[in-house]
């Protein structure tokens, strides 16, 4: 690594990828614990001899050096050969090395990220003490429950055990026998369809053999999928299984139709997804087709929505706390299951490479028609998705709730709407580059993203990209959110370019204008919330745009929420 390289990742403070770290002759014991952290997460750079100041950037960062340095490699290289300091090298001899800079010298340690198959990297003996992962605000210690789930992604193909044993009667009659007549309509002619329940089951590995108990004994897959609701709750605590309805929601109302664990259905996995399905499918367009006499009512926008569901099921974690659960809005579906991507986003995106959690639950949807496997589900989305002229679906961890986030957008891929809601929300929008314009366009659209997600809409690589955001960041368009993910800043810049004596209400209530234009019915608190600002001050703004009537008010019960009114909404759109 050459002083040009460390200087450019020095232009920002801390992030993701960075850690800086003073050294005087010795290694610090905190290197170990960042090291854990990146070989546990996306990988990093660590240098040693280089301190954090209170100045803003690029004078955040101090070259102090370090002294002997090369004894420190050899240290370091001793440390991470030694099993009882770290529990892996996961270091290449190109991953550290030393650079001179103004006469001193810096030490860096880049850490590549491991396979899911090679965690958790860890500190010391015990993981359940020592493995640590990263997020924007450093190295955190992580829990029990990561680790067990780290613990287990290293063992796929293991069978995982249930804490008690079941057998065929712990089973929903009524879901085996679902099940048996789509498998029969899917695989005419198949030999497992005629076979008997206990020998069917035992093909799908719904069940084994158990010779001690003279019956077969349900696997995890067989109760999730078929399990009587009772047992399924029982054995997965943790574990709940949502729908929501979001879209065309009237005022002061948070969803149409929820389905959840309520006693009226046997909550197992083989209901859950086909209770979803058909609410999910109401809305979307069916052209007519016919395939002889007979109309086909499948399109590919339902086939890639139907994978989407197969692939929340089975990259699902369901030994974690936590929500699987799809959500339809006016915007289009999210879906989310508990535990983080096995393999790199980029490779999912990529296609061709597949590892799941439940193997058998994937063999078990892939046998009545559903989910594409062999790692072409996540591209058939792509492709549906870039015909329809939408926007790119993103695909994103969640670190906050160790999950992962998949949303499919049904809105364009950029329209005059768009485009003038981002002139209207970011002062000298017209100036901005292509590209610039290409991430406040996201960022109306969706919201907030994260830096994975604008690798793909700016066709960079990542560290490119982390370095273009950051430097939207220094001109205070944009800013991270607490949970790691990208929003547009309040003002769009408009702060940082008028000075410290912007009068703060207006640029409140223009604020406030801009985000009711995309956002309409939000309540005082939501607009605090989605503008960084607090509820007296939006209060403040807001009586001022009641009195000029640019925005009028709407009570519902005890919910009170502001829209712009028609005439201040056809002049911001």
């Amino acid at each position: 690594m050459n002083q040009e390289q460390i200087f450019n990742m020095l232009r920002t403070e801390e992030h993701q990828y960075l850690e800086c770290k003073t050294a005087d002759g010795k290694v610090p014991n905190s290197v170990w614990e960042t090291y854990s952290a990146f070989a546990n997460t996306e990988g990093g750079l660590i240098l040693l001899g280089v301190a954090e100041t209170d100045a803003a950037p690029p004078r955040k960062f101090q070259i102090t050096g370090v002294k002997k340095a090369t004894k420190m490699v050899r240290d370091l290289w001793n440390t991470v050969n030694t099993p009882t300091k770290v529990s892996r090298n996961v270091l290449s001899g190109r991953d550290i090395g030393v650079t001179p800079i103004d006469g001193s010298d810096i030490i860096w340690i880049q850490v590549p990220p491991v396979p899911y198959r090679d965690r958790p990297v860890y500190r010391g003996t015990n993981p359940l003490t020592g493995t640590y992962k990263r997020n924007s605000e450093g190295d955190y210690h992580c829990t029990e429950e990561e680790v067990r789930a780290m613990l287990r992604d290293s063992q796929p193909d293991a069978e995982p055990v249930l804490r008690k044993e079941y057998t065929l009667d712990d089973l929903d009659p009524a879901s085996v026998e679902a099940y048996r007549v789509q498998f029969r309509a899917t695989r005419a002619g198949h030999t497992w369809a005629n076979l008997p329940d206990k020998d069917f089951l035992r093909m799908l590995h719904a069940c084994v053999e158990d010779s001690a108990a003279g019956q077969p004994k349900l696997t995890a897959a067989g109760l999730l999928m078929f399990g009587k609701g009772i047992h399924v709750s029982t054995e997965f605590p943790g574990l709940k299984l949502d729908y929501f309805d979001k879209s065309q929601l009237a005022p002061g109302t948070r969803w149409r139709d929820r389905l959840t664990y309520d006693g009226t259905w046997e909550y197992n996995l083989y209901n859950y997804v086909f209770s979803v399905l058909p609410r999910l499918m109401q809305g979307l367009a069916q052209p007519f087709q016919m395939d002889g006499i007979v109309r086909v009512d499948d399109t590919p926008v339902h086939k890639a929505v139907r994978e989407a569901v197969i692939n929340t099921i089975v990259h699902c974690d369901f030994h974690l706390t936590g929500s699987l659960s799809v959500t339809k809005d006016d915007h289009g579906f999210h879906f989310r299951n508990p535990g983080p991507p096995l393999i790199p986003i980029s490779d999912i995106y990529a296609g061709g490479e597949t590892v799941t959690r439940n193997r058998w639950l994937q063999t078990m949807f892939r046998m009545i028609g559903y989910g594409e496997g062999a790692g072409s589900g996540f591209p058939l989305i792509l492709e549906v998705w870039r015909k329809q002229g939408w926007r790119l679906p993103d695909i994103s961890e969640n670190r906050s709730l160790h999950a992962t986030d998949l949303r499919l957008w049904t809105l364009p891929s950029a329209s005059a709407d768009l485009e003038r809601a981002a002139s209207q929300a970011v002062p000298g929008y017209d100036a901005l580059s292509y590209q610039e314009k290409a991430v406040v366009m996201t960022l109306i659209a969706e919201t907030s993203a994260t830096t994975e997600r604008f690798t793909y809409v700016l066709g960079r690589a990542r560290s490119e990209t982390q370095a273009f955001l950051t430097a939207l960041k220094d001109r205070s368009i944009i800013r991270l959110d607490p949970a790691e993910r990208w929003v547009l800043e309040p003002n769009g810049g408009r702060t940082a370019r008028q000075g410290a004596g912007a009068n703060r209400t207006t640029d409140s209530k223009q604020s406030i204008q801009a985000l009711l234009a995309r956002r309409p019915q939000m309540s005082t608190h939501q607009i605090a919330e989605a503008i960084g600002q607090s509820e007296r001050s939006v209060q403040r703004a807001m009586r001022e745009l009641l009195d000029t009537g640019s925005v009028r008010r709407t009570r519902t019960g005890n919910a009170v929420t502001y829209s712009l009114t028609e005439t201040h909404l056809e002049a911001k759109l």
